[in-house]
């Protein structure tokens, strides 16, 4: 099964040498849970703040549904869908991937 880390290091393998704000597509897991995962550039919520092979914490947001191991980490706790969640450990974003069944695809949309 893919890792968290793994689907970051293959998205923003090229942004070593291409610096501008990226973004990663939406995770979408086995059981159809949507959440958006991102690091690698100075915008988003994770450390470090570069592109590199080991993220300590990453930023999640705008999930399907509220995931209560991520609500610590909310922005706008009163909206869990519609919010984000900046330096979540990269061992809880593991976690939420695979409480939902691990990786199935990624989105675009």
């Amino acid at each position: 099964m893919k890792t968290v880390e793994q689907y970051l290091k293959d998205y923003f393998k090229s942004c070593s040498e291409n610096k501008e704000y990226r973004t990663a597509p939406k995770i979408v897991c086995s059981d159809g849970f949507e959440v958006s995962i991102q690091g690698g550039t100075r915008g988003h919520y994770c450390n470090p703040r570069e592109c590199c092979n080991i993220y300590y914490e990453v930023e999640c947001g705008f999930p399907s549904e509220k995931e209560d191991l991520l609500m610590p980490y909310a922005e706008n706790p009163n909206d869990p869908t519609k919010t984000v969640y900046g330096y979540v450990p990269i061992e809880v974003a593991e976690e939420v991937i695979k409480k939902h069944g691990g990786i199935r695809e990624v989105s675009n949309a």
